[in-house]
Order: structure tokens, then C-alpha cells, then sequence
């Protein structure tokens, strides 16, 4: 059960930084870019983190229901 999971989240957690770099080539303005790009990476991660503890826990939630239905 773990192991169907897994290609999943792998394929998940990479779709941001494939999303990264196609953003960081749209220049709107050298300032407006300096200060959005600045902090981003950190809020990125934040976010990266806190959606993969969510998605863990949904997993592991759901997981006992699964194995009992087998």
C-alpha cells in the first residue's frame, strides 16, 4: 500500500520545482522582483512542508481503513 504511494508524492513534491523555473524567468520589474523573489524560497519550502505533513497525515489516516477493507 505504501510503495503505491510513494511514485505519487514523489511526482507531487517535484511538480513545484518544475513550476520554478518558468516563473523566475518572468521579469515584471527589477524591484517588484527583487522583493518577491527574495523571500520566496523560504515560503516555498514552508509551503512544500506543510502540504506533504498534510498529505501524511491524510495517508495515515486513511491507511488502517484500507488495510482492514483488504
Amino acid at each position: 500500500m505504501t510503495r503505491g504511494w510513494l511514485p505519487f508524492v514523489i511526482s507531487l513534491l517535484s511538480s513545484p520545482f518544475i513550476l520554478l523555473p518558468p516563473l523566475s524567468h518572468l521579469s515584471i520589474h527589477p524591484y517588484i522582483d527583487s522583493t518577491i523573489y527574495q523571500p520566496f524560497p523560504l515560503l516555498s519550502i514552508a509551503l512544500i512542508v506543510s502540504w506533504t505533513s498534510s498529505l501524511l497525515r491524510i495517508t495515515l489516516s486513511q491507511l488502517p481503513v484500507s488495510s482492514r477493507s483488504l
